[in-house]
């Protein structure tokens, strides 16, 4: 599994988006000069929901995100889920 960086997000950021801390982390660490980290989170393409889902999946292999309940993880108006939903 590839390690992901897990770079320092401004709460307001994520909270402004009603996203979740590992989500607003995962799209800042894949993000770049072609596509910023809010065209990310308005309009991911499918490539990105995959990075940042394999982003999350690695943060909580390396204890740096302790998963919610269920592994739903907020993203605006959406959820991504990670792990077993049941």
């Amino acid at each position: 599994m590839a390690s992901y960086k897990f770079p320092e997000v401004e709460p307001e950021w994520c909270e402004k988006r009603d996203t979740h801390p590992a989500v607003g982390a995962a799209i800042h660490a894949i993000a770049d000069s072609r596509r910023n980290p809010h065209a990310i989170w308005a309009d991911p393409t499918a490539a990105e929901l995959t990075s940042v889902s394999m982003a999350i999946e690695d943060y909580v292999c390396r204890g740096l995100v302790e998963p919610p309940p269920r592994g739903l993880y907020l993203w605006g108006t959406d959820v991504l889920v990670i792990g077993k939903a049941s």
